[in-house]
């Protein structure tokens, strides 16, 4: 019989990527597998109900690797029926969740609507939201920054769901998107200061497969809420990094441009009618790298896409001033016309 400490040589010889160190047995079942499996995930995934992999039989490395490897297409084949068969709801989190600086870190599926957008070799760009099957909302200066003549094209963007660490190339239910059109607000203005109509629709080239790990959040019509959160990856307290690795979350407070003026007369040049501000202008806000990531709203369980990070004013060691308010797009200003996105590939 083996110790309860098993080294297992050959990882990729079960279809992973990362070298898997150890495996812990008890019972006669393997109870936790080291996160450099796939992820933190992997940690879980073996103690769910029914995807128990049991050891008694198994007689050398080659058996354990063997079972491990169809234990893991197990569970994956169970999950894919389990998500098949499960009716999913816009803006609803499976965990029941009831870079920004002084937030705190978010666990995986909390909010499964977070995207990120990168690079075709995988650099961050900008957060998004995902809003229906096939339909990812961002800002416009994402796509066509201020005082530059050429925007991102299509082909040059991947859309990630499902996705939580930055630093990981592999996570089970992470999914990556080509991108098949990219919608730019008709108002977007780059040659002027101001941020108005800072909003784009990506349309993904297929529909996402909905899991506890990917979903839409619902677009909200009209709310009287006080207060939202928004999730990113920017640029945290340590100066180091350009972004975080692991979204943070952030509770904030949403301002009426009047009041957001009076906090700082510099932010009026940013906004306009179709904008909010937000924050709490105590040290604590969002900065550089979460611009595109949402700030969401509930109802009960039921999560809303209220306004989306656009701008704030520079400033200070991390380069925003989080001692003042950021300006967000207000997505109910925007609905309609994110609807009549259209999706078809030939229009």
């Amino acid at each position: 019989m083996y110790s309860n400490k098993l080294t297992i040589i050959d990882a990729a010889s079960f279809g992973v990527h990362k070298n898997l160190k150890l495996i812990y047995l008890h019972n006669n079942k393997i109870s936790q597998i080291d996160e450099k499996f796939i992820d933190n995930t992997a940690v879980n995934w073996i103690n769910m109900e029914g995807n128990m992999c049991s050891n008694k039989e198994l007689g050398g490395i080659e058996r354990i690797k063997a079972s491990l490897k169809t234990c893991f297409e197990n569970y994956i084949a169970t999950q894919i029926q389990r998500d098949g068969s499960r009716t999913y709801q816009c803006g609803q989190s499976v965990n029941g969740v009831g870079n920004i600086i002084g937030g705190r870190h978010v666990t995986r599926g909390d909010f499964p609507w977070v995207a990120v957008l990168s690079t075709l070799s995988g650099d961050f760009l900008c957060g998004g939201t995902l809003v229906s099957k096939q339909k990812v909302v961002t800002v416009a200066h994402c796509i066509q920054e201020k005082h530059k003549d050429k925007p991102k094209l299509a082909g040059e963007i991947i859309v990630q769901l499902g996705i939580y660490n930055l630093d990981k190339k592999v996570e089970i239910g992470r999914a990556f998107h080509a991108v098949q059109s990219i919608n730019v607000h008709p108002d977007w203005n780059t040659l002027t200061r101001n941020f108005d109509a800072d909003i784009a629709v990506l349309v993904m080239d297929r529909e996402v497969t909905l899991s506890e790990f990917v979903q839409p959040i619902c677009l909200v019509q009209a709310t009287s809420a006080s207060t939202g959160v928004v999730v990113g990856y920017g640029k945290s307290e340590d100066v180091t990094k350009k972004h975080e690795n692991i979204p943070k979350i952030l509770e904030t407070p949403i301002h009426s441009n009047e009041d957001c003026f009076l906090q700082n007369y510099l932010l009026a040049p940013l906004s306009s009618k179709r904008t909010f501000c937000g924050g709490t202008g105590a040290g604590v806000g969002v900065c550089n790298g979460d611009s595109g990531s949402g700030l969401f709203v509930t109802n009960g369980t039921t999560y809303y896409l209220r306004g989306i990070v656009s701008s704030s004013l520079r400033g200070g060691p991390y380069g925003c001033d989080v001692d003042t308010y950021a300006v967000f797009t207000d997505v109910t200003k925007y609905i309609d016309w994110i609807n009549n996105v259209s999706t078809n590939r030939f229009e």
